[in-house]
């Protein structure tokens, strides 16, 4: 298996895997994919990849994960944190090295921007507490919490 940063040939086997993804979480399911909008995000990975990380793990040539991240300064003083805007990798491909691997290939990513901390998130309902097993084996530890209340008639 490979690891690699995003290239610009990724893009449209990823519009497929965030479709995936979203299908797959009841947090999301209803969400719409706006591709225009993920190319915008892939060209800025390209463009900016001091600031936005875009990587997918490939085995036997096909894509079968993807890691999209970010490093920002937090917004009450200096310093740098990097987050994670998605973690995916196929179901039929879950249990193996690539989340691993795609995670610490960000770390490094983020270590090298300068970095203090890497903080990963769980949102998509999906598998959250096996999910949480493997960050914590990965060396991250739990903090704080998301609530999301769903608003009706809103954009």
């Amino acid at each position: 298996m490979e690891v690699r940063p995003v290239q610009r040939e990724d893009f449209e086997p990823l519009l497929l895997f965030c479709d995936l993804m979203r299908r797959e979480s009841p947090a999301y399911r209803e969400a719409t994919v706006d591709p225009d909008k993920l190319r915008q995000l892939g060209e800025a990975m390209l463009a900016q990849p001091d600031r936005i990380c875009g990587l997918v793990a490939i085995q036997e040539g096909r894509l079968i994960g993807m890691l999209a991240g970010f490093v920002s300064a937090p917004y009450f003083g200096p310093g740098c944190l990097a987050s994670d805007l998605a973690v995916f990798v196929k179901p039929d491909r879950r249990g193996g090295v690539a989340a691993a691997a795609l995670i610490g290939r960000f770390e490094a990513w983020a270590r090298e921007r300068g970095a203090q901390a890497v903080q990963l998130g769980i949102t998509t309902g999906v598998h959250q507490e096996r999910t949480a097993a493997l960050y914590q084996r990965l060396g991250f530890e739990p903090f704080g919490i998301v609530c999301r209340k769903r608003l009706t008639g809103g954009t």
